[in-house]
This record gives structure tokens, sequence and C-alpha cells, in this order.
């Protein structure tokens, strides 16, 4: 599993472990599809900058991205 892949399926894991959700709720929340959540999850999918910032707020979250030079 790529890095940013395994990442993302660790925080979503996360969330759902945190607030005690299925993935059917998190989907619900974000109005993305449950086979979505499932395929992120696992690490068998990208996920979208767009799809990625509906499951950050749909779940509490605020996204706070800081861009510097190298």
């Amino acid at each position: 599993m790529k890095k940013h892949r395994k990442a993302l399926s660790n925080f979503l894991k996360g969330i759902r472990a945190e607030d005690m959700l299925r993935q059917k709720d998190v989907a619900t929340l974000s109005k993305l599809s449950q086979s979505y959540i499932s395929k992120l999850e696992r690490g068998v999918s990208d996920c979208s900058f767009k799809a990625f910032i509906k499951i950050v707020e749909s779940n509490g979250f605020k996204l706070k991205i800081k861009i510097k030079k190298k």
C-alpha cells in the first residue's frame, strides 16, 4: 500500500473507531458511497481532494493546509 493511501486509511479507521461509526455512517455523512469509503480504507483507491474535504468536514474536523517553499 502506498504511503499516502495508508495514511488516509488510518485516518478513516480512526474516525470510525473514535465515533463508533460504520463505513455506511461515514458515507452518509460525507455524501459518498459506502463502497468508495471501503476502497479508501483498504488502500485500493486514491481519494480526490474534494472527497477528502467532504469526509473531513462532515465528521467534525476542520481542514487547515499550510504550504511552504522547500
